[in-house]
Order: structure tokens, then C-alpha cells, then sequence
């Protein structure tokens, strides 16, 4: 199941505990600056609702969205909060990387969308580094 976060706080608890009780074994916060079918409403940040999520269930997996983007996310501001919020669900995390949906967000955020041939090489990067920095106690790179 997967959700744009546009409800205060404590609407989004009752909706996560809600359907952790109908047996969904798996939540998606949606990771978009403006999510494409409602750009009218605000809506919080999918990796910084996972703690609350993961804090507000009990045995339901969590996870950014169908994808944590590479055009709003560098490898250790989207591997670090990964690893913070496993810790916090006992290991509940699910991770989904991909290009992201140029039409959702990046014009808002002054990102040109890259070529195609581009968009594949960095999210080649892209999930080299997030993998590395997830398997290991220290990494290095260039690029």
C-alpha cells in the first residue's frame, strides 16, 4: 500500500494503524516534492514520516515510497535515515531506489530533467553507493 502524506500527523497514524490491522504487510510513504494528482496540497516529507510510521505500527513493514529518488536524494542522505529507521522498526525497512518521476518534483525543485543516457548512468551510481554505504561500516568514493 502505498500513500502521499497530505493529513496532519495524527490522521496518518490512525491511516497506518488502520491498515496495519486490515493485515497489509507493507507501507510506501511517497517520496515527491509535488505528488502529480494533488500538487494543490501540502504534503510531508516520505523519509522524515518513516520513524512515525515505523513507530506507530508494530509488525508492519515500512518503506520510501515505490522509490527514494535520486533527483532529491544524494546515496548518504538516503542510505543514513535508512539505516536510523531500521534500527527503529527492528529491522522493518524496505528500500525501492529508482530514477523518480521527473514530472513530479524536480521543476519544483530547479532540477533540469537529465537525458535519458544521464538518468541511467547516475542511477547506476546511485545505487552502487546506497548499496555500499547500507552493506558496509565505511565506504569511500569518487564521482
Amino acid at each position: 500500500m502505498y500513500q502521499y502524506q497530505n493529513f496532519p500527523v495524527p490522521q496518518l497514524r490512525q491511516r497506518w494503524q488502520r491498515e496495519e490491522a486490515l493485515g497489509f504487510d507493507l507501507l510506501w510513504n511517497v517520496d515527491t516534492v509535488v505528488a502529480p494528482d494533488c500538487a494543490w496540497s501540502p504534503m510531508f516529507d516520505g523519509p522524515a514520516t518513516l520513524p512515525a510510521m515505523a513507530l506507530s505500527t508494530t509488525r508492519i513493514r515500512v518503506g520510501n515510497s515505490l522509490v527514494t529518488s535520486l533527483y532529491f536524494r544524494h546515496p548518504v542522505l538516503a542510505a543514513r535515515p535508512t539505516v536510523s529507521i531500521d534500527h527503529l522498526s527492528n529491522g522493518g525497512v524496505e528500500v525501492a531506489l529508482g530514477v523518480g518521476d521527473p514530472s513530479a518534483g524536480p521543476a519544483a525543485l530547479g532540477v533540469e530533467e537529465w537525458p535519458a543516457s544521464e538518468r541511467v548512468e547516475r542511477f547506476r551510481e546511485f545505487v552502487e553507493l546506497t548499496d555500499r554505504l547500507l552493506r558496509s561500516e565505511s565506504t569511500t568514493a569518487r564521482g
